[in-house]
């Protein structure tokens, strides 16, 4: 609003003057390097004798510290006087008005409003006129006005040291402590203030850090989580503040398969008080090389599926001898954007060591989609024995996701934790609302629907292994991918049915007993409804797109010569967001009812 008022004025400034005509017997009234009106006199000394004479008198009023308020119009038969107080600063008469195409009370008028705009202004200025400031920061004021001397520090609280310039052009603020506080300037009659809120810094940013890792490959994703979290330990934060990723993690290795690599993190740390800082942490990744245990606990936190209400989702028990497999898998139900955390806590007096293996997808409206990319790039992970270390100190926590959801967002993600050293963990799948006071939290109280049952709960031995063989071109081998038998939760005995967070291996050995070369397909069917499907064979991922009941889809051909033996060894979830279960068949593949 204030830019707009000056533009304003300025407009009205050059439609006042700009029908003056500009001639040797004209001339002009300036004020700080501000036009202020333009007088015509005869012949052009007696112009420019009248110009210096108002100037001079409207800076007597300036120093004499009259109130610009008082400035005023007294209108005589044929002319106007201009009058400051008791001072008469000019007469506009006839002639001059005529110059201007207007009558003298007019033109004063005008003048008049000119003037005390101009002097409002421009009495004693500071900019800016508000500063935030971190503790230990410097800033430099310009001062500005008609006055250019006679700078005066009248006060200023604790919280900062201001030193003003020897010619009073500017003043040099350093902030000391934290709190606000205004700063009084006065120069001659006129005082102005500068307000100034100190604040501390939100923490301190450690430039280097390193972190540990395994993977051969090392997923991007894995290397970023691992350079961000290693980035964050760096860190010191201040009650209250957090930090976050401000940009693109580099990883300095395209291959992503080497012993060591470079990650550049930049984040910025900031919160509710605190002044905000950025910058960057080099963090050095250092590939251990260590080998993912098959996990005997799966917790799954999917009832309930729309998030409406804040409180803790899921908590359960880690440890050494249980290496843990996490699903969580929500819908934003609520109007308001939702955060997600997934945590690991140590209650414990000593320290722990755990390797964790991340995989997580969205937010985005899309759930088939989002089921999809999370199973894909955690069969990504258990492909390459992927994973980061995290070292958990005695009596801390630390989060292993932060997902913000909007209004019908779904989130899922699969995370793998294997103890390495230390006593029991607890890991915990908590929401809220932006902005929800999450200091205390209660458990939010799953209902159980028999009618459309979504998996909740703790379950032991959550990996299925099968084996069979296939005597081409006649034989097949046929499994079922979550179905029945169904994981039982430990303490209610509800049924995860679908087995979703259930990782599946079959082992398939493959001899061709024809004399002519065989092509076995491998197919995904749906048993009940929508579904699609995502598969590690052989190192390799092969997705299944939208999949519908009563559809049989091939995802994998290969030519088997006459005589030869093959083995394939094929990965798969149940898919978050799909129907399960699913059949999945291996067969050569027939025309006319014969093998070609």
């Amino acid at each position: 609003m204030k830019k707009l008022s000056c533009l304003i004025i300025s407009f009205l400034a050059v439609l006042l003057f700009a029908a003056m005509p500009v001639s040797a017997d004209n001339a002009d009234v300036n004020l700080g390097g501000v036009l202020l009106m333009r007088v015509r006199g005869v012949p052009d000394a007696q112009a420019e004798t009248q110009a210096r004479e108002i100037e001079n008198r409207i800076m007597k009023g300036i120093e004499s510290g009259l109130d610009p308020e008082k400035i005023r119009v007294e209108k005589h038969y044929s002319s106007a006087d201009i009058i400051w107080d008791k001072m008469i600063i000019c007469t506009i008469d006839s002639q001059m008005a005529l110059a201007n195409k207007s009558e003298p009370e007019q033109l004063a008028e005008k003048i008049v409003w000119r003037l005390k705009t101009s002097l409002k202004g421009g009495l004693l200025t500071l900019t800016p006129s508000e500063l935030v400031m971190p503790i230990g920061g410097r800033q430099v004021v310009q001062v500005g006005g008609f006055l250019k001397k006679g700078l005066e520090i009248l006060s200023s609280g604790s919280q900062v040291n201001v030193t003003p310039a020897e010619d009073g052009s500017y003043l040099e603020v350093t902030a000391v402590a934290p709190g606000t506080t205004s700063i009084t300037v006065a120069r001659g009659p006129f005082k102005t203030q500068l307000s100034v809120t100190v604040k501390e810094w939100a923490g301190t940013i450690n430039r280097n850090s390193e972190a540990d890792v395994t993977g051969n490959p090392l997923p991007l994703s894995v290397a970023e989580r691992a350079a961000l979290n290693a980035a964050a330990d760096a860190c010191s934060i201040k009650p209250g503040a957090k930090i976050i990723l401000s940009g693109d993690v580099r990883i300095f290795d395209s291959s992503l398969n080497r012993q060591e690599m470079l990650a550049r993190v930049p984040i910025e740390i900031k919160g509710t008080g605190y002044f905000s800082l950025t910058g960057t942490v080099d963090v050095r990744l250092i590939n251990r090389g260590l080998k993912l245990e098959q996990p005997t606990r799966l917790m799954v936190s999917n009832r309930p599926e729309l998030l409406e209400e804040n409180g803790i989702l899921l908590t359960g028990p880690v440890d050494k001898e249980n290496p843990t497999r996490l699903l969580y898998s929500h819908k934003n139900g609520s109007d308001k954007p939702r955060v997600i955390w997934v945590s690991l806590e140590n209650p414990n007096r000593e320290d722990a060591q755990v390797l964790i293996t991340p995989a997580a997808a969205g937010p985005s409206p899309y759930e088939m989609a989002v089921g999809t990319r999370t199973v894909q790039r955690f069969l990504e992970c258990l492909a390459g024995q992927a994973g980061y270390i995290v070292n958990l100190p005695a009596q801390s926590s630390t989060s292993l996701a932060e997902r913000w959801l909007s209004k019908n967002d779904v989130d899922a993600g699969f995370f793998q934790i294997q103890e390495l050293k230390g006593g029991e963990l607890t890991l915990k799948v908590t929401t809220t609302e932006v902005g929800a006071d999450d200091a205390i939290l209660g458990m939010v109280t799953p209902r159980f629907d028999p009618f459309k049952v979504h998996p909740h709960g703790i379950f032991s031995g959550p990996d299925f292994l099968s084996e069979g063989d296939i005597q081409l071109p006649d034989g097949s081998f046929d499994f079922e991918i979550g179905g029945e038998p169904y994981l039982l939760d430990d303490e209610s005995g509800q049924p995860n049915l679908g087995n979703y967070g259930s990782l599946y291996r079959f082992n398939i050995n493959i001899k061709n007993h024809d004399r002519r070369e065989q092509v076995l397909g491998v197919y995904f069917e749906p048993l009940k409804g929508v579904a699609q499907g995502c598969f590690l064979l052989n190192g390799k991922i092969y997705n299944v797109g939208v999949t519908r009941f009563g559809e049989s889809r091939c995802w994998y051909r290969e030519t088997i010569p006459p005589g030869a033996e093959k083995k394939l060894t094929i990965y798969t979830m149940p898919q978050p967001g799909s129907y399960y279960p699913v059949k999945v068949s291996a067969r050569s593949e027939k025309i006319g009812g014969r093998s070609f």
